[in-house]
């Protein structure tokens, strides 16, 4: 992961425990990025994240993280 800091100038580069590709970012107010949906591929065996698993990333800390989460009863509308 590259994380560039206009201000100070700086390139900084973490290596990620994750090979993510095909997903969305939400970066939130607290320095957290919110990996959504994608895949993984450990050891080259391609899977697809469960979308109740959210993968989060905290800036400030530099230390990754799963969040489980659910959905309310009818939050999600029905196609």
């Amino acid at each position: 992961m590259y994380i560039h800091d206009a201000l100070k100038k700086y390139l900084y580069i973490y290596f990620s425990q994750f090979a993510i590709y095909y997903y969305a970012t939400v970066t939130l107010n607290t320095g957290v990025i919110a990996y959504i949906c994608g895949g993984i591929s450990p050891n080259n065996n391609k899977y697809n994240i469960p979308m109740n698993e959210i993968l989060i990333y905290d800036t400030k800390l530099s230390k990754w993280d799963i969040k489980n989460v659910t959905a309310a009863k009818d939050a999600i509308p029905v196609p």
